[in-house]
């Protein structure tokens, strides 16, 4: 039977209970629609003045009113749950579409993939340790290991750094940036200032690992006076031909003469020789130089970058992970550590892989230095250079970072394993 039908059999009475029960469901679901999207008055307008005044029965309206509360309550149903939709929706975006973003991005605010819930060796931030890692290895006296991130949501973090440590009398250096979708700004441009790049002779040229630079520089003054120079000879001028900052010996006494009494200076010392690690600490140790910054021969064809280690440690740190043994310049917990690990070259060569080693695996933080440092090469490559080179030959020490006065680099300038020395205001 069609639907019309039983509408029609519904209207003169001749349903059964079940069925009219069924057909007054059908006309409130009509009712509530109809009264959604025509209002009482709008139905009443498109009915015709004589049918409005009569020609409809009592039953024809009734069946009229069913189905415009049937249609209304259906569109109210409808409009309810597609509110409640809308609200979600923002709700989601508001609170989980920043963290989501986050995963995309560099988040300085993670603990890191270790077992340890907090963080890794005390640093409750990923951040704190990646920065001492990069700044240890290229950034002598820039050293930074503590930091305070703040998360913005959607990629973007600010954050304060500064070292944990300082020398007496010195001032904490506290640098503010943020970090903005994987791009790091630090908003003193002198915070990670590379001014050892051309500090140490080791660093220029192609350089002779078997001798001396004093002889290697002779030679090349004897051949440069047979073919052109001769005359600036028979004139009376002189030619340098160290091309580092700090010079030859001459250089840097006559650098020496301006220096202040009672100040401390950044002084970046080229040996003359190559040294091994142990020839390296004693030198420190000679003049009680305490926790000093070695460069790390890391080039076999003699033209190295500047990356290195530090000597020694200011504080515990917790236990390194065991991928990354000595990664803190320690073993084990903070009972029994001397803070002299790393005068010992077999702890020290474990500590500086480890250094290597990490920033290798961590390549997103590594990108997003240096394209902040403007990284003249491919960090990867700079990397496994520099690891292969320790494996076939150990710790070679072509230079040291101190923090000295006028007095002390007096004594350091006569040293005859000392080349050079660069220095610096502090």
């Amino acid at each position: 039977m069609k639907y019309k039908e039983l509408i029609e059999l519904y209207r003169s009475g001749r349903l059964s209970e079940e069925e009219r029960k069924k057909i007054e469901e059908d006309i409130e679901k009509q009712e509530a629609i109809s009264e959604y999207l025509y209002p009482d008055e709008e139905i009443n307008e498109k009915i015709p003045e004589d049918e409005s005044e009569g020609n409809i029965s009592e039953k024809d309206n009734e069946f009229m009113r069913l189905i415009r509360k049937s249609i209304r309550k259906a569109f109210i149903k409808m409009g309810v749950a597609v509110t409640a939709a809308v609200l979600v929706v923002i709700v989601l975006m508001m609170t989980i579409m920043p963290k989501a973003i986050d995963l995309f991005y560099y988040n300085p605010s993670a603990a890191g993939n270790y077992s340890e819930p907090e963080g890794v060796g005390g640093y409750r931030e990923r951040f704190g340790l990646d920065l001492s890692v990069y700044t240890e290895l290229v950034a002598p006296f820039n050293y930074l290991d503590s930091v305070d991130v703040v998360s913005e949501g959607y990629g973007n973090y600010s954050f304060n750094t500064y070292p944990s440590m300082r020398m007496y009398g010195e001032n904490r250096k506290k640098y503010a940036g943020n970090i903005r979708k994987g791009r790091i700004t630090f908003y003193d441009p002198l915070a990670l200032e590379r001014t050892a790049d051309n500090m140490f002779e080791w660093q220029t040229g192609s350089n002779n690992y078997n001798e001396s630079l004093t002889k290697q520089l002779e030679r090349l003054k004897t051949e440069y006076l047979k073919t052109e120079g001769r005359g600036i000879e028979e004139e009376g001028g002189e030619l340098r031909f160290a091309s580092s900052f700090g010079g030859d010996r001459d250089d840097t006494k006559e650098s020496i003469k301006g220096l202040s009494d009672g100040r401390l200076y950044r002084a970046y010392i080229t040996f003359d020789n190559i040294l091994t690690y142990k020839e390296a600490i004693d030198f420190e140790a000679k003049y009680e130089l305490g926790h000093s910054w070695v460069g790390i021969v890391n080039d076999r064809d003699g033209n190295n970058d500047i990356m290195g280690m530090n000597t020694g440690i200011g504080a515990t740190r917790g236990k390194s992970p065991a991928k990354y043994p000595y990664i803190f310049g320690y073993e084990g917990t903070g009972e029994g550590i001397t803070f002299k690990e790393l005068k010992n070259e077999e702890n020290a060569k474990k500590h500086y892989i480890s250094l290597l080693n990490y920033l290798k695996d961590n390549s997103s933080f590594t990108d997003m230095m240096d394209s902040y440092m403007d990284s003249y090469m491919d960090r990867k490559t700079k990397l496994d250079r520099a690891l292969a080179y320790v494996n076939e030959h150990g710790l070679k020490v072509y230079g040291m970072a101190v923090k000295a006065e006028k007095k002390d680099l007096l004594k350091l300038i006569e040293d005859e394993r000392v080349f050079g020395i660069g220095i610096e205001e502090n």
